[in-house]
């Protein structure tokens, strides 16, 4: 966003009327905005958006694991959703490693089902808006299997 866009002034305008109300945001290109739940752009700019789900163990302390399958269910009305998967063999590795495998989620309710065949000792999924859409994910489903020892570099 271009910095005339940035903030200047803040006001919480109450009204008794709820769809009225909203926090106004007073920039310094002199026009008035707020913010809204339901807008799929920023003053004209794509929102881009995205969250790095808890780092998991794929296995157990002293045992990698292989993640077969990963299935998401997007939410209804949502935009498309892209995901990495990020491995590693603790969490902090998973956190900071390259994408091992990426893809979109594109249909409402259940997609298909992914096949990353990523091997690791923790796994990170990044999700974000594809198109530059709201969107949203019900539930992530993910089926591993053991994969032996842990190798640490």
């Amino acid at each position: 966003m271009e910095e005339e866009h940035s903030a200047f002034s803040v006001l919480n305008f109450k009204s008794d009327v709820s769809s009225n109300r909203h926090m106004l945001v007073g920039s310094r290109d002199g026009y008035i905005r707020y913010f809204s739940d339901q807008s799929d752009d920023d003053d004209g700019y794509p929102m881009e958006s995205y969250v790095y789900l808890p780092a998991v163990r794929l296995w157990d302390d002293w045992h990698a694991g292989k993640l077969t399958e990963l299935t998401a269910e997007v939410a209804k009305d949502s935009g498309d959703v892209d995901w990495e998967v990020h491995v590693g063999a603790s969490h902090q590795e998973a956190v900071n490693a390259d994408a091992f495998a990426s893809g979109t989620f594109s249909l409402e309710g259940r997609s298909f089902t992914a096949r990353p065949r990523a091997r690791g000792g923790s796994l990170v999924v990044k999700l974000e808006n594809g198109d530059g859409k709201t969107w949203g994910v019900e539930q992530i489903l993910a089926t591993a299997v053991q994969g032996g020892r842990i190798r640490r570099l």
